[in-house]
């Protein structure tokens, strides 16, 4: 038992912190950075009471409505920030689609479950005030890496039709990047104190034990460099969704690991950038 949970520590935990590059991470708040001085059409725009409830949504010129990918930053919900990771957005921008970056509330101030809530209510209100601010609300795809994975993955699953009051009917597509969508293992880690969840908690806020909605398009990627275990939960969520009749395609993309291969949303010739511009049309 004891090897077994020092695996998953090494897996989940220790694994990521050898992957780390603080160099990394400067070059991608640098270049984020210059996005929002240059192409940031609305920062910090507020879709909730708390501080850490805001958006920042980068527009390309037009006369007409596009598209829009939404993306959610990763940190194991407990850290990041989208002002660190916007810097796809002159690929999208300039391909003619709106890219849209949120903060939410994080770990352990905030329980996963209302996490989700914050993920949830920006998605809304960019679905409500998309005629506004130029957002064609027909179509929109949601993607995330890491934290930011998982919460899309759960958004994928939700029936956009109970919402109403101006909420469209589904998202265009979704692009699930690193992804932690089994939460069980994670309860075993030193991760599990954070997250503070039972099983039947886990369970319940695992993409693993839902399903998309209405044959939605679904990409889940995951670097070659990252661990099995990051591997297996997007192995698995294909897995279970192929099982019950979808088709997500599983990407394990070359030369990445866990903090580069989201990168790629900023090479508009990627595997990833090309599944997520033709469900967008663009």
């Amino acid at each position: 038992m004891t090897k077994m949970l020092d695996w998953l520590e090494d897996q989940y935990v220790t694994d990521l912190a050898r992957q780390k590059s603080s160099d990394l991470f400067a070059e991608y708040a640098e270049r984020s950075a210059e996005c929002a001085r240059t192409l940031g059409t609305h920062i910090d725009v507020p879709y909730g009471d708390a501080p850490r409830q805001r958006l920042d949504i980068y527009m390309p010129a037009s006369d007409a409505p596009v598209p829009a990918l939404f993306f959610i930053h990763g940190g194991y919900w407990k850290a990041g920030d989208k002002s660190m990771r916007s810097f796809p957005a002159p690929a999208w921008v300039n391909r003619g689609c709106a890219f849209i970056a949120i903060n939410y509330r994080l770990l352990p101030d905030t329980p996963l479950a209302s996490i989700l809530s914050d993920a949830r209510s920006a998605l809304i209100w960019v679905m409500r005030n998309a005629e506004g601010i130029g957002i064609d609300p027909a179509r929109i795809a949601i993607s995330g890496t890491s934290a930011g994975g998982h919460l899309s993955a759960m958004l994928a699953t939700e029936d956009w039709r109970a919402y109403g009051g101006g909420a469209p009917g589904g998202i265009s597509c979704a692009a699930l990047i690193s992804g932690l969508f089994d939460l069980g293992p994670l309860l075993a880690t030193s991760m599990g104190s954070a997250l503070a969840l039972t099983p039947a908690d886990a369970h319940e806020l695992s993409p693993v034990n839902r399903l998309p909605c209405d044959q939605l398009p679904v990409m889940i990627a995951v670097g070659e460099q990252e661990s099995d275990a990051f591997k297996y939960q997007s192995k698995a969520l294909a897995n279970r969704w192929q099982a019950f009749g979808l088709s997500p395609k599983l990407s394990v993309v070359p030369e990445r690991d866990h903090f580069t291969v989201f990168a790629d949303l900023a090479d508009p010739d990627s595997e990833l950038s090309c599944f997520v511009a033709q469900n967008l049309g663009v």
